[in-house]
């Protein structure tokens, strides 16, 4: 810890909310998405089978392009721009309802998240190991993962209860708007202007 806060200094507040906040929108909403579509009328076949399928397409290579962008433009980068398309892509489940049972949509509806959801982790998961000293990087790499499953854990055992209050349309604009903080503490905690950290 003393290590961590002497590396980055001011920025360690901020460093620290980023990490906290970044993933809480996709977390928020995937905690409750398979129920949510079992509630529209898919099957738990249907579901598998497209998240098994093109869903895991996109994951995989959502986190290849990921890799690719980030090593020419830089991690800090990556974090602003995935981390807006991981926010806009959890507004897709509201299709859903005013589409209707359509496997089309539904697949195309996974497959955005997927693909936003590996780039953002692969800028995510790169900006962590910029952020981690060499000499203790397993140890840092670890504290900061479990702080960021910390918040997933909270925000998950709190879905239920929003969802029974607000519904499930304004469940997934709040998913979306949880994210926003974490968006805008990247100023301090991962500057648009530096490429790559050391």
């Amino acid at each position: 810890f003393r290590g961590f806060i002497a590396h980055h200094g001011r920025r360690t507040v901020a460093i620290l909310l980023a990490v906290l906040l970044f993933k809480v929108s996709d977390q928020l909403a995937g905690s409750l998405s398979g129920q949510f579509l079992q509630a529209m009328g898919y099957t738990g076949a249907e579901i598998g089978a497209i998240r098994g399928g093109v869903g895991l397409v996109a994951t995989i290579g959502g986190g290849l392009l990921g890799g690719l962008f980030i090593f020419r433009l830089g991690v800090h980068r990556g974090l602003w721009i995935f981390g807006a398309l991981q926010l806009l892509s959890n507004l897709g489940y509201m299709l859903l309802p005013v589409v209707g049972l359509s496997r089309m949509t539904l697949a195309l509806v996974i497959v955005m998240e997927n693909l936003s959801m590996g780039l953002a982790v692969a800028a995510f998961m790169g900006w962590l190991l910029t952020l981690c000293e060499t000499r203790v990087s397993a140890t840092q790499y670890a504290l900061l993962t479990a702080a960021m499953a910390f918040t997933g854990s909270v925000v998950g055992s709190l879905s239920g209860v929003l969802v029974t209050r607000i519904g499930w349309p304004d469940f997934f604009v709040l998913s979306a708007v949880v994210g926003l903080p974490g968006l805008l503490v990247l100023p301090w905690a991962a500057p648009w202007t530096i490429q790559r950290n050391r």
